[in-house]
């Protein structure tokens, strides 16, 4: 895939570096058409108004100031220390990406990592979002939970203590279930449930289980459960329809079972 070609000219982002960053790095993933609000996690200042002279200091208020459907980007341009942001991320709104810059003094992700519960929840109205370089790191809680179809992660990392990496919620309508999500290149690791979790839903009616899902070069290891799996529930639920999981590197030695992709099959 081709960088994209019609990226808003250097200055609207800051910075001509960010321009380049964008173009060689996420252009063949994602077009951000919209506007680009600033998150600075060392210096920025709650109640500033997200420009790159006066960044925010939190994901969540920058993502307050996109708009849905606009194309628009939360870039954190200064982050140090893990875990950086101490949040638990709603994501609500159409078509926003969450792009993370280099961080101060090390090569690591940056990390959103709540004191309990959930890192990022992608909520009703959140279709097409993009994350890029960031890891999610649910305490008590799933890291990413899925509830909306087409979220593309690309590079991130996905960890819970306690349950899965990521998991995707049944839904009973036909754009709440994940499908269309892509991982590429993302780590999955050390979770306490499983890496991805697909799930039939509570209750006697099936949901839909998220369809046309890319897994492609992507690492799983340390995973208590399976590295890739279902909730085993009855009724025919219709897991791993049109899944492609390709390229990926599965490196526990000694592991029962890497992938449990077998639905409530015996």
């Amino acid at each position: 895939m081709g960088a994209a070609t019609n990226l808003k000219p250097p200055k609207v982002y800051g910075d001509p570096n960010v321009y380049k960053f964008i173009q060689n790095n996420i252009g063949a993933f994602v077009n951000i058409a919209g506007d680009v609000f600033w998150v600075d996690l060392v210096n920025g200042v709650a109640g500033q108004d997200g420009s790159w002279q006066q960044p925010t200091n939190a994901v969540q208020t920058a993502h307050g100031f996109c708009t849905a459907g606009n194309g628009d980007a939360v870039f954190v341009k200064n982050f140090s220390g893990t875990p950086n942001a101490v949040e638990n991320l709603l994501w609500t709104k159409r078509d926003v990406s969450l792009i993370a810059g280099v961080p101060t003094g090390n090569a690591m992700k940056l990390t959103i990592a709540p004191t309990t519960g959930i890192a990022l929840d992608l909520q009703a109205g959140s279709q097409a979002a993009f994350f890029y370089g960031v890891r999610f790191q649910g305490t008590s809680g799933v890291g990413v939970k899925i509830g909306v179809d087409g979220p593309r992660f690309v590079e991130c990392d996905f960890y819970s203590d306690t349950t899965h990496g990521a998991s995707f919620v049944a839904s009973g309508v036909t754009n709440g279930s994940g499908s269309g999500a892509m991982f590429e290149g993302c780590e999955f690791a050390d979770c306490g449930g499983s890496g991805i979790m697909n799930n039939k839903g509570a209750g006697a009616a099936l949901g839909l289980q998220a369809t046309n899902v890319i897994v492609r070069g992507s690492r799983f290891y340390r995973n208590t459960n399976g590295d890739i799996s279902d909730d085993a529930g009855t009724g025919s639920p219709t897991y791993f329809y049109q899944w492609l999981v390709e390229y990926n590197a599965f490196m526990d030695t000694s592991k029962t079972t890497f992938l449990d992709m077998k639905g409530g099959l015996a």
